[in-house]
């Protein structure tokens, strides 16, 4: 009996300081949720409060339910979120916040949680611009459609990168289109890997020299590149390009018809060299077959494989007089732009295009090719080009390009500069402008193979002059005279100055 007596007591002792502790843990609770000034409670009062926002941001995410009102007071969420948390938790502790009006705690949750979301907000800029190196500055929505962000890297090492368009985002309409755009770069003595495309390459040098070698039928090929420099290598050559240049970058821009493509990709590179960074096309298959084909053991294969550490793009352990040493076949020249007499030009510019009737190649891939150069201030008249969309690159100082949608709505004015792409599609009117600080010139690729027609709005070409007078004053409910008067003003054409005229 009395053993009875001295085992129950100890029970029962347990059992009250269990009881005690158990309403000490939820007085705790109800005293941490309340702000006090307390230093020996502040942290705890911490611990819980973080808790507590967690609910109230996580509920205010969650509240989006059809038919509710779009604004919920702090008051209603602060209570639909402290039921979450007694659910969670085990704890009842509503009932003494209603009976104190401890208004303190909300205005404390508020604070808490918006500090979090700050917190998250900074951490998404700091993310960004950690990644923003390659970013461009956002456009809006409309110019997105004609001036275009840098293209995506598919290559980059420290000898150079190659960057390509990709469907969807702000190469939406290329890819609609079924185009893409290349843009080569290599440093002074690099060499950019052999492979093939699966497109026909139709490329135009822009800056440096270069060489570009290729294997036809087993038998290789090169020619030299200079700046100005067009030439295309169809699809599933296998070729490769080294910067020739001690001095200078080697950049050229690029224009091809996309395939049937896989995750997005405007074309696929397909490498025959390469190694553990740069797999080539030998890498997917099995040793075995490989060593079979090449009659050579597993070891060979392997240390073949696996020896280059560069990316695509390496600088070359050949010299220049090393490489003209190698057989050389007779290949057709390219043709060069910069070299051709100008369509048009005057005291404020001038104009050259390359069509299928200067280079036949270009019939293959219908495609033709366009130089502007505007001279400080100068514009290249309103107009609009009836047979092509045109795409160019800036590469040298900058101006302004507008683009007019068919309803006459303003669709895109926006300032470019070197390395910046712009798209204007078929008949939509456009204006170029130089700045005033220096000339502005372009290159670029049209989707015509056929001489250009452009079609002018203003100047001594322009087709408002070719129409009846009277027609046109009364289509502007105008007086003939004084139409007559508005449209010869003008004695430029095609390429004009920028001061406006004398106002009468």
């Amino acid at each position: 009996m009395c053993l009875m007596k001295f085992c129950i007591l100890p029970a029962f002792v347990l059992f009250v300081l269990s009881l005690h502790c158990s309403i000490q843990r939820q007085y705790a609770c109800v005293l941490a949720l309340r702000i006090t000034d307390s230093s020996s409670e502040k942290g705890l009062n911490n611990r819980h409060i973080d808790t507590y926002a967690e609910y109230v941001h996580d509920d205010e995410e969650n509240y989006v339910n059809p038919g509710d009102a779009l604004e919920r007071s702090s008051e209603d969420r602060l209570h639909r979120a402290l039921h979450r948390y007694e659910v969670s938790s085990g704890f009842t502790v509503r009932e003494e916040l209603n009976d104190q009006k401890d208004l303190s705690l909300q205005e404390n949750v508020e604070e808490r949680r918006g500090g979090r979301m700050r917190r998250e907000e900074e951490e998404e800029e700091e993310e960004q611009e950690e990644e923003g190196d390659d970013d461009e500055p956002e456009r809006p929505r409309d110019s997105e459609r004609f001036v275009f962000g840098k293209p995506a890297k598919l290559i980059k090492t420290e000898a150079g990168e190659l960057r390509i368009t990709s469907h969807g985002g702000l190469n939406d309409e290329l890819g609609k289109r079924r185009m893409g755009l290349g843009f080569l770069t290599l440093e002074p003595n690099a060499l950019l890997l052999p492979h093939y495309l699966d497109v026909h390459w139709l490329f135009l040098v822009y800056k440096g020299r270069g060489r570009l070698s290729w294997v036809d039928n087993a038998d290789f090929h090169e020619v030299d590149l200079e700046e100005g420099d067009l030439y295309k290598l169809d699809s599933g050559t296998v070729f490769h390009v080294y910067n020739v240049d001690e001095g200078q970058r080697l950049s050229i821009f690029s224009i091809f018809d996309t395939v049937s493509v896989f995750d997005d990709e405007p074309f696929h590179t397909f490498f025959l060299a390469g190694g553990k960074k740069q797999r080539t096309v030998l890498s997917g298959f099995d040793e075995s077959i490989l060593a079979t084909a090449f009659k050579a053991s597993w070891d060979q294969v392997s240390d073949v494989l696996s020896s280059q550490t560069s990316e695509g793009i390496m600088y070359s352990i050949q010299r220049n007089e090393s490489l003209n040493m190698m057989k050389r076949n007779a290949s057709d020249k390219p043709f060069n732009i910069y070299e051709k007499k100008a369509d048009f030009s005057n005291d404020y510019g001038a104009a050259t295009s390359v069509h299928e009737d200067d280079y036949s190649v270009l019939k293959d891939v219908n495609k033709g090719v366009f130089f502007v150069r505007l001279k400080a201030g100068a514009l290249l008249a309103p107009h609009w080009n009836p047979r092509a969309t045109e795409i160019a690159l800036v590469t040298n100082g900058e101006g302004e390009i507008h683009v007019v949608y068919p309803n006459g709505t303003a669709a895109a004015t926006e300032r470019v500069q070197k390395g910046d792409i712009f798209y204007v599609p078929q008949s939509f009117p456009m204006c170029q402008i130089a700045a005033r600080n220096g000339p502005f010139e372009f290159v670029g690729f049209s989707t015509s193979s056929r001489p250009n027609r452009p079609q002018f709005l203003a100047g001594g070409m322009s087709v408002l002059q070719g129409l009846d007078i009277d027609l046109v004053a009364s289509s502007y409910n105008v007086p003939t005279r004084r139409m007559q008067d508005f449209l010869s003003r003008q004695n430029e054409s095609i390429i004009l100055p920028g001061e406006p005229l004398p106002t009468s």
